[in-house]
C-alpha cells in the first residue's frame, strides 16, 4: 500500500512505514481503536439472513484482523463470509 501512494522519491520509506503500521495497528491491536459498526448494521445483517440472503465481508484488511473484528462485534462466522 505504501509503495503505491508514496511519490517515487519517497518509495524507499515504504518498508519502514509498513513495519510501523504492522506493529502498531496489528500486533499491538490498535485496529479497534476507532472501528465501529454503522448504526443498525447488526439488525440489518440479522434481517437479511432471515430472508435468506448470503452475506459477505469485502475488505482490504488482513483476514486475521477481520476474524477478530467479527468476534469483537459478535458477528458469527455463520452470518458472514469473506471476499
Amino acid at each position: 500500500m505504501f509503495k503505491n501512494i508514496l511519490p517515487e522519491d519517497k518509495k524507499y520509506l515504504s518498508e519502514g512505514y509498513e513495519n510501523y503500521y504492522k506493529k502498531y495497528y496489528i500486533n499491538e491491536g490498535h485496529f479497534m481503536d476507532t472501528t465501529v459498526l454503522f448504526d443498525n448494521v447488526k439488525n440489518t445483517i440479522d434481517n437479511f439472513k432471515k430472508q435468506g440472503f448470503y452475506m459477505a465481508v469485502a475488505s482490504s484488511k488482513p483476514k486475521r484482523i477481520l476474524d477478530r473484528m467479527v468476534s469483537h462485534f459478535n458477528l458469527s462466522r455463520q452470518e458472514v463470509s469473506y471476499l
